[in-house]
């Protein structure tokens, strides 16, 4: 049975299009008397009433089994959505000759069937879609039941069966890495005590790209080292593994058309890697191959929306052009509020600290907690550990500057409880929060300036390389101890620290 949420979440997730082609469909079904107008109905709605969907269609039968007829619209609005997308992926185009061809062996017709199963092969291999032509080759198996064979045709298709299944086998062991990996990445981030990450270096399947015998399998291995990596802190490998995915993407163009959010990922890996490496000169060329990418459905507008307005804004805090960051923020909430249920909660997040620093970093105290509280306020975003650190250590100190000396307290112990039951409390966040604990107790301004002085030097040795790297939200609060202690701009600390 389908849940009343649920009839109406899928209604609004349908473009112009695609509603006007369940209504044709429809009414092509003789259904338009009935479920197009409950359709209508519903997508009219801002938040779904079923109290008003009862009281509209008061005098109509189909009331008395409301639910009945709602599973059914959604079943239909499925259907038809099948029939509207039947030749929109090379997977959807399979399983349709995989349905014309068990039809034509059921009917006799078995040289037609035999045709149509080797230009469905000719397909899946074209894609490298293995499971695929594995499930053709059990289709040429049934086939070779109504045939003679020689020895040697036999021993040939049971030898392209074991060359498939070891094809398929090599992917699904690289995507279980790959999945393990980024696991731990979205959960806690790249934070310092992420250990889990390292044994993952000694694995065998990674020591060698040889390894992986497959365009699938060959992605998975650049990504987990890519990973790794940013881990390690070694930018230039980490490039050089984000820049080796999207060359072999475009070596292989049908993969690009086949599945275009996976070529927007790595082309945002890519320009996210011209920052770490500084070659910021790089962006624009790549910004133009995001552009070009045809995007086949609204999920895949909106990866491309976040990662066109990601890195933008990033090119723009990157390079100090602190003005231009703050132009983009409208056009950012607008694209929030378009596309937010189409994207991760990780994308969400990823927008919400990032304006956040620039707020923090042009001193519009008032503007980042404005921001910083959606990221706190979010039961549902539970993952990202490391963002969350940074932003609960920004929230602190844009209360400080905002005077809210009374809740600071408070905050301090609800970051601390927070911190702790993640097992985010390094001994740097411990000193941290003590700091900013005592801070409304102290008005003389000497003292305080010898109190910022002191907890700048404790920090100052880990932003310079003497030491362990120091976290991103850690990293503001130094320099935000650097503002205050040399009487300078905060984005004048910046400048200084991280030049271009």
């Amino acid at each position: 049975m389908i849940y009343s949420d649920s009839i109406f979440c899928l209604i609004k997730s349908l473009n112009k299009n695609e509603k006007g082609y369940f209504k044709k469909f429809a009414s092509l079904h003789g259904r338009d008397s009935i479920y197009v107008k409950l359709f209508n109905a519903i997508d009219k709605q801002k938040q779904y009433d079923e109290k008003k969907i009862r009281k509209k269609f008061e005098n109509e039968k189909f009331t008395k089994q409301l639910s009945v007829s709602k599973n059914y619209l959604y079943k239909l609005i499925l259907k038809s959505m099948r029939s509207f997308y039947s030749g929109a992926s090379v997977e959807t185009r399979l399983n349709n000759n995989l349905t014309d061809i068990s039809f034509l062996i059921d009917k006799g017709l078995y040289s037609d069937a035999d045709k149509e199963t080797v230009r469905a092969k000719h397909l899946s291999v074209f894609y490298q879609k293995h499971y695929y032509n594995l499930l053709l080759l059990k289709k040429q198996r049934e086939l070779m039941k109504t045939k003679q064979l020689t020895e040697a045709e036999i021993k040939a298709k049971f030898n392209e069966e074991k060359l498939i299944l070891n094809k398929i086998n090599n992917i699904s062991d690289y995507g279980k890495l790959s999945w393990q990996v980024f696991n731990i990445v979205r959960a806690k981030g790249f934070n310092e005590n992420v250990n889990e990450l390292k044994a993952f270096t000694k694995n065998s399947l990674l020591r060698d790209n040889k390894n992986a015998i497959t365009f699938e399998s060959k992605i998975h291995f650049n990504n987990i080292h890519s990973a790794i990596n940013y881990y390690n802190s070694d930018v230039k490998k980490f490039f050089k593994y984000c820049h080796k995915n999207v060359e072999l993407m475009e070596s292989y163009p049908q993969s690009i058309d086949d599945d275009p959010e996976r070529y927007i990922d790595a082309l945002y890996n890519v320009l996210y890697g011209f920052f770490e490496v500084k070659k910021y000169d790089e962006v624009e060329s790549y910004l133009k191959k995001l552009e070009n990418v045809k995007a086949l459905s609204n999920l895949q507008n909106a990866k491309k929306y976040f990662t066109y307005y990601s890195i933008c804004l990033l090119l723009f805090l990157k390079t100090h052009r602190l003005k231009e960051a703050e132009s983009l923020v409208p056009e950012i909430e607008e694209i929030l509020n378009k596309y937010k249920d189409k994207m991760s909660k990780e994308e969400e997040l990823l927008f919400y600290i990032n304006i956040v620093t620039l707020y923090f970093r042009t001193e519009e105290y008032s503007k980042g907690l404005k921001w910083v509280n959606i990221i706190i306020n979010d039961n549902k975003i539970n993952l990202r550990e490391d963002v969350q650190c940074a932003a609960r250590m920004l929230n602190l100190i844009i209360h400080f500057e905002l005077g809210n000396y009374v809740l600071l307290g408070y905050i301090v112990k609800s970051t601390y409880r927070y911190l702790y039951k993640r097992k985010n409390l390094n001994p740097l966040v411990k000193l941290v929060l003590t700091f900013m604990k005592k801070l409304p107790e102290i008005k003389d301004n000497s003292q305080l300036k010898s109190e910022f002085t002191w907890l700048k030097d404790k920090l100052k040795r880990f932003t310079i390389g003497e030491d362990e790297k120091i976290p991103y939200g850690l990293l503001y609060t130094f320099y935000w101890l650097c503002a205050k202690t040399e009487n300078k701009k905060f984005e004048k600390i910046v400048q200084d620290y991280e030049g271009n």
